[in-house]
C-alpha cells in the first residue's frame, strides 16, 4: 500500500487551498448548527434522492443484462430496495429517520477511524498537528456514540447538529494545518 506523507513543504506549497477548504467547512458548519431542524431535512433529502435514483437505475441495469432466474430477481430486489428506501426518506421522512440514523453513524465512525488512522501515522511527520487531527477522529467518534445511543429518539435537529459539529471542526482543523503546519516546532 502506498502512502502519502504530509510534509510541512506541501503545506506550505497549499496553504491557500486548505485556507479555503477550512473556511467553507466552518461556515458549513456553523449553517448546520444555527439551523439543524433544516440541515438534518436536507440530509434526508438528499440520502433519499440518491437511493431512489439509485435504485432506478439498478434496476434498469438489471433488465438490460440479460440476467434470467434468481439472479435477475436478486437484482431486482435490490433495485427495488433502494428505491423504496429513497421514496420513504423523500415522501415520509419521519418513518425514514431510523435509517438515516445508520448512514450518519457509520459516516462518523468511518471519519473517525480515518482520522484518527492518519494522526497516528503522520505523528513524527508533522508532530504540531497530530494531535488535533487525533482530537478531531476521536471527536467523530463520540458524535457516532452520541447518535447511536439516541438511536430510536434522533430527530432530524439532532442529526443537524451533529453533522454541523463535525464539520466545524474539521473546518477549524484544516485552518490549523494551514497555519501551523507550515512548522516542525509547537506554537
Amino acid at each position: 500500500m502506498r502512502s502519502f506523507p504530509i510534509t510541512t513543504d506541501k503545506i506550505r506549497q497549499s496553504r491557500m487551498a486548505y485556507t479555503i477548504a477550512g473556511v467553507i467547512l466552518a461556515i458549513l458548519g456553523l449553517g448546520a448548527i444555527f439551523a439543524p431542524a433544516m440541515t438534518g431535512q436536507a440530509i434526508e433529502r438528499i440520502v433519499g434522492w440518491l437511493l431512489l435514483l439509485g435504485g432506478l437505475t439498478a434496476g434498469v441495469m438489471t433488465w438490460f443484462s440479460g440476467r434470467e432466474g434468481w439472479k435477475a430477481w436478486l437484482g431486482f430486489g435490490g433495485a427495488l430496495a433502494a428505491a423504496a428506501a429513497g421514496a420513504l426518506l423523500l415522501w415520509a421522512p419521519v418513518g425514514g429517520g431510523d435509517m438515516l440514523t445508520s448512514v450518519l453513524v457509520g459516516f462518523f465512525a468511518a471519519s473517525g477511524l480515518a482520522k484518527v488512522a492518519i494522526a497516528v501515522a503522520q505523528r513524527t511527520s508533522i508532530p504540531v498537528i497530530w494531535p488535533w487531527l487525533l482530537a478531531s477522529g476521536i471527536l467523530d467518534i463520540v458524535l457516532a456514540v452520541a447518535v447511536l445511543t439516541r438511536f430510536p429518539f434522533n430527530a432530524g435537529w439532532f442529526l443537524g447538529l451533529m453533522l454541523g459539529v463535525s464539520m466545524l471542526c474539521s473546518g477549524v482543523l484544516i485552518l490549523w494545518i494551514a497555519y501551523s503546519g507550515g512548522s516542525r516546532h509547537a506554537a
